[in-house]
């Protein structure tokens, strides 16, 4: 069968991710199983704390776990694209969220619009009144 060189491309780009994947999952399981064997047979005290190998159980399986999806997608131009577009979306998305916080929170927080009035001192003028003096005299 011809193989159009284009589909060949493909196939090798296919075959080199496959390999990738296979030695992080080699690399990251071949270390899990030192750390065991290490472990069960006390050859080294590397782990002389249970909390470390707790740690090895749980750190390197997650390193595979983290690391397949980032190879996926840095060797697939599609998925390139395609997580871009998400990112971009999302971003455009979480900036426009921060813009509303920015806004109710400066609507929040505007001072209470009460009028302050200057203060005003009158002077009224001192009027003084003088009553006449009134002598009654009653009958006897």
């Amino acid at each position: 069968a011809v193989v159009s060189t284009q589909s060949g491309h493909y196939g090798r780009g296919v075959t080199k991710t496959i390999i990738i994947l296979s030695l992080l999952f080699f690399i990251c399981n071949t270390a899990l199983l030192s750390v065991i064997i290490l472990h069960l047979l006390k050859v080294v005290d590397i782990i002389t704390d249970s909390t470390a190998l707790q740690m090895s159980f749980s750190t390197i399986p997650l390193i595979n776990a983290a690391f397949s999806p980032v190879i996926l997608i840095c060797r697939s131009s599609g998925m390139k694209e395609h997580v871009r577009a998400k990112l971009v979306s999302t971003k455009g998305q979480i900036l426009a969220l921060i813009g509303r916080l920015r806004l109710n929170r400066r609507t929040r927080n505007l001072p209470p619009t009460t009028a302050t009035l200057p203060p005003t001192t009158a002077t009224l003028p001192s009027t003084t009144a003088t009553l006449p003096s009134t002598t009654a005299t009653l009958p006897s």
